[in-house]
C-alpha cells in the first residue's frame, strides 16, 4: 500500500484522476477479498460493527441507543436522579464547542425520556435571599458528572493549522506541509466517572473511557469503547470542525449511555447495537448477589420473574410458598442457573424490557385507580362532614322558643346577681345559662370574670385577716411599731377598715 501511494503522489494531475477512477471501480473487489489492505484505522477490535456505516446510519443507531436505554431504566423502575456537570478534561480555547458539551449531555438525557433531571452548576446550592429580597430555593443534584475530553484541543488546533483546499486527498496523494500525516491523526479520548454531590466521593465501578479517532482520509470516524469490547466505524467529514463536533456528540452518547448503566446497574449494553457483554460490570453483580440475605435475594428475584410477567408471584411475602418454588425450580431449568444466586444475575441481565414496561404501566394504571378511589373517599368523608355541621346549624337555629326563654332569662337574672356583688350566685345562674345554649360565648366570659373576682376576694379577705392577727399579737406584745406597721398592711387590704384605724388611732395617742 505504502509503495502504491508513493507512486501517485509522483504523478501528473491526469494520471491521478485515471487511477482514482480505477480505485473506484475495484474498490468492492478489493474490499471482499483482501481484507488486509484496509488502514490500520479500520480493523477494530472485538467483535463491534465491523461495517462503516454512514453518519445517518450511525447517527439512528445512537439515538436507538439512548432512547431504548430510558426504556430500560423505566422496565428496572430505577429511581428519580438530579445531576450536575463538571468539566475537568481539555480546557477549550474553543468556548462554543466547550459549552456545547453540557448542552450535547442535556439533549442525550432528554432522548431517555425517564425522570433524569440536569442541575445547572451554581456557586453553591442552598437557600438564598436575592437583592430584592426574596427568598431562592436551589436544588442539590444526587451525583456530578465528572470527566473530559483529552486530545480535543489538539485536533482542533490541527485542523485550524490545515490549509482548507489540500486536506486529506483522496487517494492518499504527496501531502504540502499544511496537511496531516498518519502519524499526527489526533485521537480524542472521553473520560467520565460519578462522583456523590454529598460526600464528594466517586462511586466504585461507575466510569468510562472511550475514543474516536479519525480515519485517514478525512471521510469518518472510528469509536471505540473498551468495556463493552465495541468499536464502530461511520462515514463522516473528520478534517471541519462540524465534522469533529458530530464526532464528540456521538462519543458522548455512547459515554452517558454507558455511565448511567454502570450507576444505576442496568444491562446497558443491550441498548447498543454491536456492543458486547461488559464482563467487568457483570463481575460486581455477581459479587454484590454473593453477598445478599436469603430475603433480599428471593426479593430479587421476585422482582424481576413479576416484571418478565410470570404469574402467581407475591412480593408482599418474604418467603417463597410452595408454588413459587416450583415457579423457581422451573426458571432455574430453563436458565440453566445452578443456585439462586445465578439465577437472579440470569433474571437481572435478561429482563425482557417490553413485558416489563407493560407490567410497569399496569401499575401505574392500579395506583391511579387506586388514588381516584381514595380521593374520591375523602370527597364523601368531606361532604358527610358537611352534612353534620348543617345538621346542627340547622339544630341550633331551630332550638325551641322555651329553651330560648329560660336561657333569656337565666342571664338576666345572672346579671343582676353579677351588679350586685352577689358573684357566687351570679356564677351559678351563668353556668345553668349554658345547659340551654352550650358555649355560649357571653355566658362562658361571664363565669370566668366572675371566677377572678371571687378568687381576688378570696385573697384580699385572706391578706386582711394575716395582717389583723400578727398586728393584734404585737400590740398585746406591747411591740407598737410592728403593731403600727401591720394595721396599715391590714388597711391596704381593706380600705377604711374601722376596726384598723381605731388601732391606728389608739397607738399613736400613747
Amino acid at each position: 500500500m505504502k509503495k502504491r501511494k508513493m507512486l501517485i503522489g509522483t504523478d501528473t494531475a491526469s494520471l491521478k484522476s485515471f487511477l482514482i477512477l480505477i480505485l473506484m471501480l475495484f474498490l468492492p473487489l478489493l474490499l471482499s477479498s483482501c481484507g488486509t489492505t484496509e488502514n490500520s484505522s479500520d480493523n477494530l477490535r472485538g467483535e463491534g460493527r465491523k461495517d462503516k456505516l454512514s453518519e445517518l446510519d450511525f447517527e439512528a443507531d445512537m439515538n436507538h441507543a439512548l432512547f431504548s436505554f430510558g426504556k430500560m431504566l423505566e422496565a428496572y423502575d430505577v429511581a428519580p436522579l438530579s445531576i450536575q456537570i463538571q468539566n475537568t478534561g481539555d480546557t477549550l480555547t474553543d468556548k462554543v464547542i466547550q459549552n456545547n458539551v453540557s448542552i450535547l449531555i442535556s439533549n442525550a438525557v432528554k432522548k431517555f425520556d425517564h425522570t433524569i433531571t440536569l442541575i445547572p452548576a451554581y456557586p453553591q446550592n442552598s437557600i438564598n435571599e436575592n437583592a430584592s429580597g426574596d427568598i431562592e430555593r436551589k436544588t442539590y443534584p444526587d451525583v456530578i458528572i465528572s470527566g473530559g475530553f483529552s486530545g480535543l484541543e489538539n485536533q482542533l488546533k490541527r485542523i485550524d493549522n490545515q490549509s482548507t483546499s489540500k486536506v486529506f486527498r483522496l487517494a492518499g496523494s504527496t501531502k504540502d506541509s499544511s496537511s496531516l500525516s498518519t502519524g499526527e491523526q489526533s485521537e480524542i479520548t472521553l473520560e467520565l466517572n460519578l462522583k456523590d454531590y454529598k460526600t464528594n466521593s466517586f462511586f466504585p465501578g461507575v466510569f468510562v473511557s472511550d475514543y474516536i479517532t479519525p480515519h485517514e482520509d478525512g471521510e469518518g470516524w472510528d469509536i471505540h469503547s473498551f468495556d463493552m469490547d465495541y468499536n464502530a466505524s461511520f462515514y463522516s467529514v473528520a478534517n471541519n470542525r462540524e465534522g469533529v463536533c458530530s464526532a464528540v456528540k456521538y462519543l458522548l452518547d455512547l459515554g452517558i449511555v454507558e455511565l448511567l448503566g454502570r450507576y444505576f446497574s442496568v444491562p446497558y449494553w443491550k441498548c447498543i447495537k454491536g456492543a458486547s457483554v461488559d464482563t467487568k460490570m457483570v463481575q460486581l453483580v455477581n459479587d454484590r448477589v454473593k453477598g445478599m440475605s436469603d430475603e433480599n435475594l428471593i426479593a430479587g428475584i421476585k422482582k424481576y420473574l413479576y416484571l418478565s410477567g410470570i404469574k402467581n408471584i407475591n412480593r408482599s411475602r418474604k418467603t417463597l410458598s410452595f408454588s413459587e418454588k416450583k415457579i423457581l425450580a422451573e426458571q432455574m431449568k430453563i436458565h440453566a442457573a445452578k443456585d439462586y444466586p445465578s439465577l437472579l444475575v440470569i433474571l437481572w441481565e435478561n429482563l425482557p424490557v417490553e413485558k416489563a414496561l407493560k407490567v410497569r404501566t399496569r401499575e401505574k394504571q392500579n395506583e391511579l385507580r387506586k388514588q381516584k378511589q381514595m380521593e374520591l373517599g375523602d370527597i364523601g368523608k368531606a361532604i358527610q362532614e358537611q352534612r353534620k355541621l348543617l345538621k346542627k346549624e340547622i339544630e341550633l337555629n331551630n332550638l325551641s322558643a322555651a329553651a330560648q326563654k329560660r336561657y333569656d332569662d337565666c342571664i338576666r337574672e345572672a346579671d343582676k346577681l353579677y351588679s350586685a356583688g352577689d358573684l357566687v350566685k351570679a356564677y351559678k345562674k351563668y353556668n345553668e345559662s349554658l345547659s340551654y345554649i352550650p358555649d355560649d360565648k357571653y355566658a362562658t366570659s361571664q363565669m370566668d370574670k366572675a371566677k377572678s373576682f371571687m378568687e381576688s376576694a378570696v385573697k384580699t379577705e385572706n391578706d386582711y385577716k394575716a395582717a389583723i392577727d400578727t398586728a393584734d399579737n404585737a400590740y398585746k406584745a406591747k411591740d407598737y411599731t410592728k403593731a403600727l406597721q401591720f394595721y396599715k398592711q391590714a388597711l391596704v387590704a381593706k380600705q377604711s377598715d374601722i376596726y384598723a384605724l381605731k388601732m391606728i388611732a389608739r397607738i399613736n395617742n400613747l
